[in-house]
């Protein structure tokens, strides 16, 4: 399922920027492996986006062949994984390729990144998207229970409510966004990022037409102090992008 195609109420995370005409940023292919092999790196044209030339200059479009891009800071690596069960791309400003992520003890990233997933409600990924409902989605309850009541996992395996050291910022019914504070475990290491002396800003979502339809989506950006003033740009291109009404 495609980002796109998960629309819901508008859901402001950009304040204190300036309203800008279009500009664009490089686009940046990454290497990508999964389920069929390692996948072509992509080539495309510069993004456009309505940001300030200024903030733009400092950013790029970092995404796989199949599936939707994220905006990081220039300069940085991007590794894509994709399975039966979703897919995520990481964008670092450390080193990173697919293999990075793949083995049974796939090293955690320490330092600043940000990382887009994607966990499909139809296949193994409907234990994550029930994971998510549990936490931040109590409407969504009546999927998390068809989940339980398969009887593989067990209902203490979906812990309820949101974590307690996370910082609500803003909230919608099927999106929420939180601040992951330095050093603890949250909605932001709810990927390969782990905890570490820089915060993380973290968005949730899950959506679709129909039950069988539905994802869980997570969005982690942590940033280094000096490009901190980043993050906003980030999530709300993401948000105009994926999860505002079109």
């Amino acid at each position: 399922m495609s980002l796109a195609r998960f629309l819901v109420p508008a859901f402001v995370f950009l304040t204190g920027i300036a309203p800008a005409a279009s500009v664009t940023v490089p686009f940046v292919g990454c290497p990508s492996d999964g389920q069929m092999g390692p996948q072509p790196i992509p080539k495309g044209k510069p993004v456009p986006v309505s940001l300030p030339a200024a903030m733009a200059s400092r950013l790029a479009f970092y995404r796989s062949t199949q599936w939707d891009g994220v905006l990081a800071p220039r300069g940085w690596h991007c590794a894509h994984l994709y399975g039966s069960n979703g897919w995520f791309t990481v964008v670092a400003q450390e080193p990173v390729t697919p293999a990075s992520f793949l083995g049974t003890k796939p090293k955690p990233i320490s330092g600043p990144a940000i990382q887009l997933s994607q966990s499909d409600s139809g296949t193994s990924g409907r234990f994550e998207v029930a994971r998510l409902i549990a936490r931040y989605f109590p409407e969504r309850r009546a999927f998390l229970k068809s989940v339980i009541d398969e009887g593989i996992e067990a209902a203490s395996d979906f812990p309820d409510g949101p974590f307690q050291t996370d910082i609500l910022v803003s909230r919608r019914k099927d999106v929420v966004e939180y601040l992951t504070p330095a050093g603890k475990e949250g909605l932001g290491t709810v990927s390969r990022l782990s905890p570490s002396v820089l915060p993380i800003h973290a968005v949730a979502a899950v959506g679709g037409a129909r039950d069988e339809d539905w994802a869980g989506y997570v969005l982690a950006v942590r940033l280094p102090k000096d490009q901190e003033d980043l993050a906003p740009a980030i999530l709300d291109w993401a948000a105009k992008t994926y999860w505002e009404t079109k």
